[in-house]
């Protein structure tokens, strides 16, 4: 059997992707750091489920984010920017990798059926860990995959002009 190293390549990316993604929604919360006054090194994990908190209506976080204010953030716009920027790339490189890796994922409908189920699963694992599991990053993540989806879809049509000429 031929190994293609294109395909290797991007196989690989994707892996050290979903470990990258998988670490940064599916494990407990943790805080590293030196502490400024001490100078002393901590390390802190947090699983406790009082933490957690779930939203199950649509647009709600996100009514929040624009129109709502938190006291106990001192920048409450720059974290709501950066958590909806956060999620709608978070997934993008899913929406690009799948389709380039597998034909079959190359129907948008097949992409987003099993992205919005990885998804769900990431949301469900999050509630169970003391963070959040909220409908409304279900949206953006949804909406990360097609744009990946409409990236590889450019790719897919700029490489294969390439080859024909």
């Amino acid at each position: 059997m031929k190994v293609s190293w294109h395909r290797e390549i991007v196989m690989s990316i994707f892996v050290a992707y979903i470990i990258g993604l998988l670490s940064q929604t599916i494990l407990p919360m943790w805080q590293f750091g030196i502490d400024s006054l001490t100078g002393e090194i901590y390390f802190f994990v947090t699983f406790e489920n009082s933490l957690a908190s779930i939203n199950l209506i649509p647009f709600n976080t996100l009514y929040e984010y624009f129109f709502s204010f938190n006291e106990t953030v001192s920048s409450w716009e720059s974290v709501s920017m950066l958590n909806i920027a956060a999620n709608l790339l978070l997934f993008l490189p899913f929406g690009f990798l799948l389709p380039v890796l597998w034909e079959e994922m190359r129907s948008v409908k097949r992409l987003l059926i099993v992205g919005v189920v990885f998804v769900l699963a990431i949301e469900f694992i999050q509630y169970f860990i003391g963070r959040s599991a909220d409908i409304d990053d279900v949206i953006l993540n949804s909406i990360s995959i097609v744009f990946g989806y409409l990236i590889f879809k450019c790719y897919h049509v700029l490489t294969n002009k390439d080859h024909n000429n």
